[in-house]
């Protein structure tokens, strides 16, 4: 039951004591086991290991321990380690802003050692033997020789059993586990080159020996390799290294999604907004890609220290930074999508599977029984008759099979479907959202979108703080950019003087509320691209070929053809898949045929 406030027997001023003070920092860098992890990770990176083994126990709660082959530390210096403010990464003030390592805090080994029973062993490199000290709730124990390993190794256990309060507030076992592979995860992407094992109560649940960083990525992420692609561009002080998943593989969380600044995992808002513009309409809404983002930038261009865990970071240049994420993935699907038929597969092939041997029945038995069941009046295509359609259906050569035009159309299904086959299987394409990505790509591409002035006055009534919004400078010449003319009236009141022709028929002030309310709200800073695209998204669905409009074989060819005209045509401007493909091996499974 609540008593109400402590009360307060003294108001003098007090120095804690730095048993307090230890517990008070770890309260900043360490929140739960996962936490701890990513400290020691680091520690383990920026001594110069290449292969960390990590081992825990009951989701990192009693027991962390984590070995490496570093460059290790000097023996004396090992009770500096556990010291607060005590570090090898930095000598000064100016050394903050021009970070080459992943930490610089001295708390870390303090603060676990305040809040655990913290083991810290290490051996330089060629030594002939080491040393081991032990902490327990922030007091140094004895300090003991240790073997010759070379490396470090910290061992935590009973995390927090000093404080209650905080122990008290971790997850399950096995939501803790979540959060440690996690960040295990984001380690791993990030020092592709270091050899990692994670052992879970003494078992080993991942292991990545060293690779690539593209090759790392897709394993992390348990993608195949030609699900994705790689990109690496660099721009003056800045590069953008990335694996971008294949849209068709998207999910219905963020989980796939991993940022890096600097080769540091981070949550930043802004890199995720630009990803999602990135991959836009080429993923449905309330759904979402999976990618690795690693950015690096000239360190005087970033701050890193913003946050106590450093997961946050903070930009010189946050719309360069934008706008320099979300072109390259653009570009980086225009180059790759472009022209190719990429349907959606039905099934993912298992090469483990059997197939069941054609049984072969006499043909007489079949004829015979033919003859009995069905009379001449039925109509059933003759035997010559099938081998003129398996000859004329043969499947088209592999060099034919990457551009819309060279499908070979079958026929139409339901009025709404194109049936077309190609090396690979039958693909079916359907035509409404295939002709809305070739209107949509046709207005995107216009050099000069086509303005119709206001022969008569059209006022738009917003709040003050919208109407400043709209008239910021690079706001406005983006509107301008796309016909829209204006120009502030009153405190409260803008007058449009032309606007796009194709809006002639939708309302301006519903339009401008939504657009000025955006641009003060949103962290995007594509808010006008976003608007226009889905106008130009709703256009291309009103005029594109509906569900249920019969076709000709001619015209359904040259809808293909003129989806080689377009950017990624394998999807519609709504994220959604323009065809499927059902495979040989689809068939064989639906026929059971496959086991």
């Amino acid at each position: 039951m609540y008593k109400g406030p402590l009360e307060v027997n003294t108001l003098e001023i007090q120095l804690l004591d730095d048993v307090t003070i230890n517990k008070i920092a770890a309260g900043e860098v360490i929140e739960r086991p996962a936490s701890a992890l990513k400290e020691l990770l680091e520690n383990s990176s920026d001594s110069g290991a290449s292969r960390i083994e990590v081992s825990f126990e009951e989701g990192g709660k009693s027991l962390i321990k984590v070995v490496d082959n570093g460059y290790g530390i000097k023996p004396d210096e090992l009770k500096l380690a556990i010291t607060r403010h005590a570090t090898s990464k930095i000598k000064s003030i100016d050394d903050l802003f021009k970070l080459q390592t992943l930490g610089f805090r001295g708390e870390a080994l303090a603060s676990l050692g305040a809040v655990s029973r913290l083991t810290l062993s290490s051996c330089l490199k060629g030594a002939n033997k080491g040393a081991q000290i032990f902490v327990d709730g922030g007091k140094l124990n004895h300090e003991v020789p240790a073997a010759a390993n070379e490396g470090t190794q910290v061992e935590v256990k009973d995390l927090f059993y000093n404080v209650p309060a905080r122990r008290k507030f971790l997850k399950s076992t096995s939501g803790e586990t979540f959060a440690i592979k996690k960040v295990f995860k984001n380690f791993a992407i990030a020092h592709p080159q270091i050899h990692l094992v994670l052992k879970q109560d003494q078992k080993v649940i991942l292991n990545y020996p060293p690779q690539d960083f593209f090759t790392r990525c897709c394993q992390v992420l348990e993608v195949k390799k030609q699900d994705a692609y790689y990109v690496n561009v660099s721009q003056e002080q800045m590069q953008l290294e990335a694996m971008l998943v294949h849209p068709n593989l998207n999910l219905p969380t963020q989980q796939g999604i991993y940022i890096f600044v600097q080769s540091r995992p981070v949550q930043d808002k802004l890199i995720q907004q630009a990803i999602y513009e990135g991959y836009r309409n080429l993923v449905m809404e309330h759904q979402y890609p999976q990618a690795v983002i690693n950015l690096k930038l000239d360190p005087a261009l970033v701050d890193v220290n913003t946050h106590p865990a450093k997961l946050q970071v903070k930009f010189q240049s946050p719309s360069l930074i934008f706008k320099f994420i979300q072109q390259n993935i653009k570009a980086g699907f225009e180059k790759e999508l472009k022209q190719q038929v990429n349907p959606v597969k039905l099934f993912e092939e298992n090469k483990t599977q059997k197939h069941i041997e054609q049984t072969n029945f006499p043909t007489e038995a079949i004829t015979q029984y033919n003859q009995k069941s069905f009379n001449s009046q039925q109509s059933f295509l003759s035997l010559n008759e099938l081998e003129n359609i398996r000859t004329q259906t043969e499947p088209i050569s592999e060099t034919q099979i990457k551009t819309w035009s060279s499908l070979q159309v079958i026929g139409q299904f339901a009025n709404t479907y194109i049936v077309a086959q190609s090396q690979k299987g039958l693909v079916l394409i359907d035509q409404h959202a295939a002709h809305e990505r070739v209107l949509f790509e046709r207005l995107k591409s216009k050099s000069k979108i086509e303005t119709q002035a206001n022969l008569i006055e059209e006022l738009i009534e917003l709040s003050p703080d919208k109407i400043e919004s709209l008239l910021h400078e690079g706001v406005q010449k983006e509107l301008e950019n796309l016909g829209f003319n204006y120009h502030q009236r009153g405190p409260e009141t803008l007058l449009l003087d032309s606007k796009p022709s194709f809006l002639s028929d939708v309302g301006m002030q519903p339009l401008f509320e939504r657009l000025a309310g955006e641009v003060l709200e949103a962290s995007s800073h594509a808010v006008v691209e976003d608007l226009i695209n889905n106008i130009w998204a709703s256009m291309s669905c009103h005029g594109a070929i509906r569900a249920g409009k019969v076709l000709s074989n001619q015209e359904m060819q040259s809808l293909l053809v003129q989806m080689e005209e377009s950017s990624f045509s394998s999807f519609c401007p709504h994220g959604r898949p323009v065809s499927v493909l059902l495979s040989k091996y689809d068939l064989e499974k639906l026929f059971k045929r496959i086991v």
